[in-house]
């Protein structure tokens, strides 16, 4: 109970009693007097507090009034708050996720790293060992050529030639069980005359369990052979370039 009503009731009990003393101290003269005016008297008595509260109503509700709008900018401050928050939160979950984003990629390209590294590891390096020749007549001469594999152990090799190259050319042996690291094999090929270059195929399956075709181009003059070029062609045959 605020203070405006307590005194509003205070004034009331003090403006009632004060008229109740009156009326029993003057009620013989008092109860001589018609309805009519008793009428006027009870509305001239009853004005004051009437008036009184009247305008205590009118500043009660004022006060409420202003109470209402406190309490509603107070929700709209609150609701400000709330919305600043929200944009902060959903600032920082764009970062938190944008963060993810970038160590996925990282995840992904560091994965994508070692799997390029572990297929290059997979795969067979290979090296010239030892090469010599000797004649067969007939224009035919054979070629003794021991290859040495200095990268990954590899298995099921198919070693081809390509139909470009002519009919006569033959590889011993054409397949072995498996070539591991630093294992040598030896072939004997056998070329027509005055051949200067020849072409070999490895089909093989590497170590990550996966059909792959290299190309070892040679070339051999005078006994001597070099590898020219070794070129990855692919998981098939199908994808070797006729050049």
């Amino acid at each position: 109970m605020g203070i405006k009503i307590k005194f509003a009731w205070g004034l009331t009990i003090v403006w009632v009693v004060s008229w109740a003393i009156y009326i029993l101290n003057d009620w013989t003269n008092l109860s001589t007097k018609p309805f009519n005016e008793w009428g006027d008297f009870y509305a001239g008595t009853s004005a004051p507090s009437a008036f009184l509260w009247l305008v205590v109503g009118y500043f009660q509700q004022a006060e409420e009034l202003r109470l209402n709008t406190k309490a509603i900018n107070l929700q709209s401050e609150m609701l400000k708050l709330q919305a600043e928050e929200l944009n902060q939160s959903v600032e920082q979950q764009k970062e938190l996720v944008n963060v993810s984003l970038k160590e996925h990629l990282l995840n992904k390209n560091e994965i994508e790293q070692r799997n390029k590294i572990k297929k290059i590891q997979a795969k067979p390096r290979v090296i010239i060992k030892s090469c010599n020749s000797n004649k067969t007549g007939q224009g035919y001469e054979k070629i003794n050529l021991s290859l040495t594999n200095i990268g990954g152990p590899i298995s099921h090799v198919d070693f081809l030639y390509l139909e470009r190259q002519p009919e006569n050319l033959k590889i011993i042996p054409s397949f072995v069980l498996s070539w591991f690291k630093g294992e040598d094999i030896n072939f004997t090929i056998t070329l027509k005359d005055g051949l200067s270059k020849f072409s070999i195929t490895l089909d093989y399956e590497d170590g990550e369990d996966e059909r792959d075709v290299q190309m070892l181009n040679f070339t051999y003059r005078s006994g001597v052979c070099k590898i020219l070029q070794t070129r990855d062609i692919g998981s098939t045959l199908e994808n070797m370039p006729l050049d």
